[in-house]
């Protein structure tokens, strides 16, 4: 899987290499627990771009893509549409997520989690919006994502 980790921080706090090989350890996790419709690329084929961003920033794209005026923690921007009527991969980009690093450290720490083990678990929220899971649609795709999520930070 090839990860790209961008950021728009001059900031020591995370590690670029964490975030890549975190990315990489939850999507070889979905594909062998079964969770990967065939319309997404396999783990050796897939592509997917992370970036780490501050309050301001995620506060505009949140604004522009959502019409939410205010931050946010994770933002996916999928790119394969309609996956139910694909039958194979028809790209091997996933899409892009952006995580406010900020936000992240508030939540850990309100939490009483390490910072890293927050952002594992906006990776793994960010992963699930792109290959399809959306806790947002019904009370019932909303406990199948987390439950989901809660497997894969076990496993990771």
């Amino acid at each position: 899987m090839l990860v790209e980790v961008c950021s728009t921080l001059n900031s020591s706090v995370f590690s670029s290499s964490f975030i890549k090989k975190t990315a990489e350890k939850i999507y070889n996790t979905l594909s062998t627990k079964k969770k990967l419709r065939s319309c997404y690329p396999k783990p050796a084929d897939a592509e997917l771009s992370i970036l780490v961003v501050a309050d301001s920033k995620m506060k505009s794209l949140n604004s522009e893509y959502r019409k939410k005026n205010k931050t946010t923690d994770v933002l996916s921007f999928s790119m394969i549409e309609e996956c139910a009527s694909i039958s194979a991969a028809s790209s091997s980009h996933l899409g892009d997520i952006v995580i406010n690093l900020r936000q992240a450290q508030r939540q850990s720490k309100a939490r009483g989690v390490s910072l890293k083990r927050e952002l594992q678990w906006l990776i793994v929220h960010g992963i699930l919006h792109l290959v399809g899971y959306d806790h947002e649609k019904s009370e019932y795709d909303d406990a199948e994502m987390r439950k989901l999520e809660d497997e894969i930070l076990t496993e990771i």
